[in-house]
């Protein structure tokens, strides 16, 4: 009777980290499919900001404009870091504080900090690209 409790026990824990695994995957599963969802999404959003920073001479007088377009592009950055390789993230997690410091002194925003937010932008924009790219060859 000993015997058929300890393999009850045994029986149960077992259970109970295969309940937990299939957890865990299921989880892993849904941000798969939510990236592949709402990744295209906003890498559309981060060039549309990306552009407009250049595209638009008067930015720099208007600094509502300026500033919206930023906190959009520091946004969709930090959305895209969950959905993303590990090294891209940490070019978003190196780039996020330069474009912090950018926000805060918003009045003091010169043409080369733009530059600078828009090439280290496309610069992760490609670099997330040409990943995507890889990741469907080896598919």
């Amino acid at each position: 009777m000993r015997i058929l409790e300890v393999i009850a026990g045994c029986a149960s824990v077992l259970g109970l980290l295969v309940s937990v695994w299939v957890l865990l995957d299921v989880r892993k599963i849904k941000q798969y499919y939510a990236g592949k969802i709402r990744k295209p999404e906003l890498l559309n959003r981060l060039k549309a900001s990306l552009s407009v920073l250049v595209s638009e001479e008067t930015i720099l007088d208007d600094f509502n404009k300026l500033s919206l377009e930023l906190f959009r592009i520091k946004a969709s950055l930090k959305s895209l870091a969950k959905y993303i390789s590990k090294p891209i993230k940490k070019e978003i997690d190196e780039f996020l504080p330069i474009l912090e410091v950018i926000c805060q002194n918003i009045k003091k925003v010169k043409k080369d900090d733009i530059n600078r937010v828009y090439v280290s932008g496309n610069a992760i924009l490609l670099n997330i690209e040409s990943d995507e790219e890889d990741k469907n060859i080896m598919h």
